[in-house]
């Protein structure tokens, strides 16, 4: 019973770091949906699982190094270096691999 309010904390912490990347994924949510729709279209109901659980756990990975990496001042003077080109380009580059992935493309020819 003495281990109990340790297990306490690190529920509230493992919680806290959950919400707080449910709702970095929320407040991007146009970027999400375009790149989850039609993959979990194309998958079947194990592709959509593993996909859901991958997503989670990489999400809450994510945000726990965006977390550590954005208070050291070289990730920062890098980020204002590069960031205003190297968003757009990386959201082009996913959304043309998920287009190509979901056999969009298929549509017109």
């Amino acid at each position: 019973m003495k281990h109990l309010p340790n297990l306490l904390t690190a529920a509230r912490l493992l919680l806290s770091f959950a919400m707080f990347a449910a709702l970095v994924t929320i407040g991007a949510g146009g970027d999400n949906l375009a790149v989850y729709i039609p993959l979990f279209r194309t998958a079947d109901a194990g592709g959509r699982v593993v996909t859901a659980f991958v997503f989670v756990v990489l999400e809450i990975l994510l945000t726990l190094f965006i977390l550590s990496a954005g208070r050291h001042p070289r990730s920062r003077a890098l980020t204002t270096r590069i960031g205003a080109f190297a968003a757009p380009v990386l959201f082009c580059v996913i959304g043309v691999v998920v287009l190509v992935e979901a056999n969009t493309f298929g549509v017109f020819g």
